[in-house]
C-alpha cells in the first residue's frame, strides 16, 4: 500500500509540473548600444591614408526573437537571437557624376542561451531575471571604390573577415499579461565577449502555448 501511495505522489507531481510547463515565443525591437572591447576593431585603415572610426556609430535599433520553455511557474530556459551593427563612411565628390567612397562596417549576430527566473507581482505582472551564455558572430568589412553615376563602379580595394566569440549575458524583463496567453514586455539586457559588449533596452510581445 505504501508503494501505491508513493507512486500516486510521483504521478501527481509529474502532472503538476506538466501543467505548469509551457513553451513560448517572443519578439520585439531593442535599442542597442555597442561597445568595442578589442581596440584592434576601433578603426578601419586604408592604403591611401583614410581612417574610419567604427566606434563613432555605436547605436542601432534592431529586431529580436526568443523561444523559451518554462519548466515551472518560476524557472525556465530561453534562446534568443538578435543582430546589431556599427559603421562609418566617408565620401569625396570627384566630379558631378563621380564620388570616391570609403566604407567600413562591423556586424554582430548574437545568440544567447539563459536560465530564467520568474517572480510574479500581483496577478498580471511578472519580473523575470536571466543569465547565461552569449555567442557573438562578428563580420567586419571595408571597401574603397569610385561610385560612377553613369557606368560601372570601380573597386580600389575591399576586405572582409569574421570570427565567433563566446561570453556571458544578463537580462531583466517586466511582463504584463493582457490575455491568458499574451503578454507585453519591457526589458533591459547586457551581453559581453572579448570583442564586443552590448547594452540594450527593448519592448516586445510574448505568446505562451
Amino acid at each position: 500500500m505504501k508503494a501505491i501511495y508513493n507512486l500516486a505522489g510521483l504521478v501527481a507531481v509529474s502532472l503538476s509540473v506538466s501543467v505548469a510547463a509551457k513553451p513560448y515565443i517572443a519578439a520585439g525591437i531593442s535599442y542597442n548600444t555597442l561597445e568595442i572591447e578589442d581596440n584592434s576593431y576601433d578603426f578601419a585603415e586604408f592604403d591611401d591614408g583614410v581612417t574610419l572610426d567604427l566606434s563613432n556609430d555605436d547605436t542601432s535599433s534592431d529586431v529580436w526573437l526568443e523561444v523559451g520553455y518554462d519548466f515551472t511557474p518560476q524557472w525556465g530556459i530561453a534562446l534568443r537571437y538578435t543582430e546589431f551593427e556599427s559603421g562609418d563612411e566617408d565620401e569625396v565628390a570627384i566630379s558631378a557624376l563621380n564620388d570616391e567612397e570609403w566604407d567600413a562596417s562591423l556586424d554582430v549576430t548574437e545568440f544567447t542561451l539563459e536560465a530564467v527566473y520568474h517572480y510574479p507581482i500581483g496577478d498580471d505582472f511578472t519580473l523575470s531575471m536571466s543569465g547565461g551564455l552569449a555567442l557573438h558572430h562578428i563580420d567586419v568589412s571595408q571597401s574603397h571604390e569610385l561610385d560612377v553615376e553613369d557606368g560601372e563602379d570601380v573597386v580600389y580595394s575591399s576586405f572582409s573577415d569574421s570570427e565567433t566569440k563566446v561570453g556571458a549575458s544578463l537580462g531583466l524583463s517586466l511582463s504584463y499579461k493582457i490575455y491568458d496567453n499574451l503578454s507585453l514586455l519591457a526589458q533591459t539586457r547586457y551581453s559581453y565577449t572579448s570583442v564586443i559588449s552590448n547594452a540594450s533596452v527593448g519592448v516586445g510581445v510574448a505568446y505562451a502555448f
